[in-house]
């Protein structure tokens, strides 16, 4: 499973649950739509749905499936080269680690400091929480 895809200069990174990292020229947002061709996603049209669902215009989640809480979010706008998407379900803590530096430790113990402030991290695992909650309530009726 994707951990996070790190935007760069050069492309980007894609570290698994594994540990493992690959790397690819293509933007960050690039990768993420080519994850969700993976799952049958329309990238923009999750994207959209979550930002309504979300009542939200900026930096919506991107969902892969509610059923399994598969969500990433983006910790900057998708237009920015170093966009970092992070796969919501794998999350154990965050730290702040400076103004705009924000470190994230996944479930698995590693860990990764992310180029966005803490409480810009917490809005958007809010907002995934938010949508992993709705999906819970939609399955009682």
């Amino acid at each position: 499973m994707i951990y996070c895809v790190i935007g760069t200069e050069q492309g980007s990174e894609i570290v698994l649950s594994n540990g493992k990292r690959h790397w690819s020229r293509k933007q960050s947002s690039d990768v993420m739509e080519l994850i969700c061709r993976e799952y049958a996603v329309d990238f923009n049209g999750s994207r959209r749905v979550c930002a309504d669902l979300l009542q939200i215009r900026q930096k919506p989640p991107v969902c892969l499936s509610l059923t399994h809480h598969t969500l990433f979010f983006p910790t900057t706008g998708i237009d920015n080269v170093q966009c970092d998407w992070i796969n919501y379900e794998h999350i154990r803590s965050i730290k702040e680690r400076g103004k705009d530096r924000t470190k994230i430790v996944f479930r698995n113990g590693t860990s990764r400091t992310v180029s966005a402030s803490f409480r810009v991290v917490k809005r958007q695992i809010n907002r995934c929480d938010v949508l992993s909650k709705r999906n819970i309530e939609l399955w009682k009726i």
